[in-house]
């Protein structure tokens, strides 16, 4: 009976999940716009890194790596969380897993990378946001 709660909790955070990143905009969710958004995060900063700020090959080769961690410690610790029914779990990791990526990024993006990245990860298009309903 857990396995199918799991499962079935798991479902559900993927079609939220899902239906935030195709309602208009990948980045309709501002960073600290609720657990949907912060579940997003990692994979909102990727689509900056590999589409918006210009990286280099060089950058982005040294991004793969703490992108690649970042996303296995995230999602096992996720997982762990939700089988323990443990939803501040599940924010700690969130959270845990903002901080590694933007750890990275700060040490390999320029000055003015950074400040589009902050940019690109505040946009909120109308209608977007905590208190849309």
């Amino acid at each position: 009976m857990t396995r199918y709660v799991t499962t079935a909790a798991l479902v559900l955070l993927t079609i939220a999940a899902l239906t935030c990143a195709t309602a208009g905009s990948v980045f309709a969710q501002p960073p600290g716009g609720g657990m949907m958004s912060d579940l997003m995060y990692l994979e909102r900063s990727w689509t900056a890194v590999c589409f918006q700020l210009q990286c280099s090959s060089e950058q982005l080769n040294a991004l793969l790596a703490p992108f690649d961690e970042a996303l296995r410690t995230r999602d096992a610790a996720v997982q762990a969380a939700i089988e323990a029914q443990d939803m501040e779990a599940v924010t700690t990791a969130l959270s845990a897993c903002r901080e590694v990526v933007d750890a990275a990024l700060q040490e390999h993006l320029t000055d003015e990378q950074w400040t589009k990245y902050q940019e690109l990860m505040a946009y909120q298009p109308l209608g977007a946001g905590p208190d849309r309903r």
